[in-house]
């Protein structure tokens, strides 16, 4: 008999508004041995477009994960707020929106947009995108100009707005896949995708994939984040590489 996977959806914000409907759309993707439970914080910023408001919530979202029993925890931003942070203070698998699509869209195409809320988003978004190893050669960043909780209030008119600026990226930026770059995009990849004739990704449904594969994966290999060094426990690293008679496990610059 298949075991269950338990998976907890984190909103970083401090409005319970969109767990539910999260939950809801979820349920369509999950697989039927997979339990999931959709929260938000106590309190807290709205959205996280400020990079003040992203920093201020990291600390109740590693609160979160750290007090979870599910097999895996999902923070449900797509610039992957306090995911690594949370990696190095938990024993559970942690994905996030942002890695799990952009790892996605690499395999689907060579170039991918993302479509955006706001332009001020676009810096952050690319440097998280150049951490996992994807540069502007591969994919661009495109504003929508519709804020965050503007997303599902008209969904005939974001779903219009994310098709025009989805045909120009992929005129203008010759995408090949794109990225709905917003949780709360969620519940739209398919008529888009019907009308572009390319891959949509939805990054709600992509983290929650992602997640049970990551269980399934870890029950038959025990592959999981390594704590050897990037998400080593305080002073753990150096038991592990740099104490007397080990080689440190960072390499040394040579010179020229």
């Amino acid at each position: 008999m298949p075991q269950t996977r338990s998976i907890l959806w984190i909103n970083p914000v401090g409005t319970s508004a969109f767990d539910e409907p999260i939950r809801e759309y979820l349920e369509a993707f999950r697989d039927g041995d997979t339990c999931l439970e959709v929260v938000s914080l106590a309190e807290g910023p709205s959205d996280l477009n400020q990079l003040s408001d992203e920093a201020s919530v990291v600390p109740d979202v590693i609160d979160k994960v750290r007090k979870s029993t599910s097999d895996a925890a999902i923070v449900g931003c797509f610039n992957d707020t306090g995911l690594h942070e949370s990696r190095e203070i938990s024993d559970s698998l942690v994905v996030g929106p942002g890695e799990s699509a952009h790892h996605l869209a690499s395999r689907l195409g060579s170039r991918w947009a993302v479509l955006v809320s706001d332009r001020k988003c676009i810096p952050r978004m690319a440097s998280v995108a150049s951490r996992y190893g994807f540069d502007r050669d591969r994919v661009s960043f495109h504003s929508v100009d519709i804020p965050v909780h503007g997303f599902q209030t008209d969904r005939e008119q974001t779903i219009r707005i994310l098709k025009d600026a989805a045909e120009r990226a992929m005129a203008e930026q010759l995408a090949e896949t794109i990225v709905l770059g917003c949780t709360i995009q969620f519940g739209m990849f398919q008529s888009l995708q019907e009308t572009l004739h390319v891959p949509v990704i939805d990054v709600a449904v992509a983290a929650l994939k992602e997640a049970e594969a990551q269980i399934d994966l870890f029950r038959r290999t025990g592959w999981r984040h390594s704590t050897a060094l990037t998400y080593a426990r305080f002073g753990s690293c150096r038991n592990a590489g740099t104490t007397a008679g080990r080689e440190d496990p960072l390499p040394s610059r040579r010179e020229n």
